[in-house]
């Protein structure tokens, strides 16, 4: 198996389409090189890219989920809504 890969293979790699691989290769928001028209990707930095922005992503959720259950729940009422009085 090949240490580096070409657009095709990180695309398969990362489960997304070729053409978001190199917009985001484009943009540098994954580890790439540009050779000429063409973008070189290190199977290893793919890899360790994918498990820090999983991490990243868990750890957000677990914030969420923490803020949402610190906050003071509204209290229901149950039955209808008691009509208005007008004067």
């Amino acid at each position: 198996m090949s240490d580096t890969l070409n657009t095709k293979g990180a695309a398969e790699l990362l489960h997304i389409s070729e053409q978001f691989t190199q917009r985001l290769a484009s943009r540098g928001e994954i580890p790439a090189v540009q050779l000429g028209k063409s973008y070189v990707f290190l199977r290893n930095d793919l890899i360790q890219w994918l498990a820090d922005r999983a991490r990243n992503e868990q750890r957000q959720r677990q914030e969420q989920v923490e803020l949402a259950d610190s906050m003071p729940r509204p209290i229901r009422k149950r039955g209808r809504p008691r009509k208005q009085m007008v004067n």
